[in-house]
């Protein structure tokens, strides 16, 4: 067996796009109103997962659809993790709404466990997405709303004083929407990447915060690997920021990997296009993209930027995470 890191397995080619009969379904078919929703609305953005997309708000995933059936009888699942009502007084009037509309809860709320809901669509609904996006995105807009010394997890029955933020989610999430550009700039196809491993002993290299295709002239001319920090903690524990470069370095490495990567991204984008999310022509030519290493530094983070000599060809500084960040 060869044994170098340029083999390829079938984990390891496992990709994130999506198969005809799915973006079929979301360019005319059962998922069409999915797609404009996310057409339709600049603070929703989707992402292929290969049997599945998310579509997220906020930074946390407000639809997981997922494809199941086959082709003369496709059907969908739709989820939604419901741990976003724990700081929501009323959940329970909330979960009966959804309910109401189809939804039903994985199980009885249990504590500190996932708790999810989900439903099985099958036809083209208008109403019923509108009625999900208005419900799922208060809970997340409560989730992130309440004063941290008013924080009360209805779920637990107790006080929560070490509520995440999950500030680098919500930067992450605004990088992704502003920077769709496909004649001059960056087009941020996928975020929350993680390679597969071959083994339980082989060491996973593969995790992007973002993946990006810069373009000149409408010409795609880097596939770019990004890592993103928005706390100054983040940068100094055991992900931190050298450890992320030395890994992503091993990754570009593997000629394999980048092929694959490279192969992928093209298809990612064309998708989008087939899709009609953008207006754009399709690209062939995937071979002769580079490969750049991005680090991204918003919010606390500026100050390990700062303090630090950071002997990195590529980073970029934001003065301030709540502004637009352009690329």
């Amino acid at each position: 067996m060869n044994k170098n890191n340029n083999t390829s397995s079938g984990k390891e080619n496992s990709k994130r796009e999506i198969n005809p009969d799915f973006a079929n379904e979301l360019k005319e078919g059962i998922l069409e109103p999915v797609t404009q929703m996310v057409k339709n609305n600049d603070d929703l953005i989707m992402f292929f997962r290969g049997k599945y997309i998310n579509i997220y708000y906020r930074g946390h995933s407000l639809f997981r659809i997922e494809q199941l059936g086959h082709k003369k009888n496709p059907y969908y699942k739709v989820f939604f993790n419901f741990n976003h009502a724990r700081y929501t007084e009323d959940w329970e009037e909330v979960l009966q709404q959804l309910e109401a509309i189809g939804y039903s809860l994985n199980h009885s709320i249990q504590h500190n466990k996932e708790n999810i809901v989900s439903t099985i669509v099958k036809s083209a609904n208008i109403d019923f997405w509108n009625k999900s996006k208005i419900i799922f995105s208060k809970l997340i807009d409560d989730f992130f709303s309440i004063e941290e010394d008013k924080l009360y997890d209805y779920f637990n029955m107790c006080k929560n004083i070490n509520k995440n933020k999950f500030i680098e989610k919500q930067r992450q999430q605004k990088i992704a929407i502003i920077n769709n550009n496909c004649d001059n700039g960056y087009f941020i196809y996928d975020i929350e990447y993680t390679q597969a491993r071959n083994s339980k002993d082989e060491k996973n290299s593969g995790r992007f915060d973002m993946l990006a295709l810069k373009f000149e002239n409408k010409v795609p001319i880097e596939l770019v690997l990004i890592e993103l920090k928005s706390t100054e903690s983040a940068c100094t524990s055991n992900s931190g920021v050298d450890k992320h470069y030395k890994d992503l370095k091993d990754y570009i490495n593997n000629h394999n990997y980048m092929r694959i990567r490279k192969e992928e991204a093209i298809c990612i984008f064309n998708l989008y296009s087939d899709i009609n999310i953008f207006s754009a022509d399709k690209i062939e030519e995937a071979e002769n993209l580079d490969v750049k290493i991005l680090f991204i530094f918003t919010d606390t983070a500026r100050s390990y930027f700062k303090k630090n000599n950071i002997p990195y060809d590529n980073q970029i500084e934001f003065e301030d995470g709540d502004n637009v960040i352009k690329l």
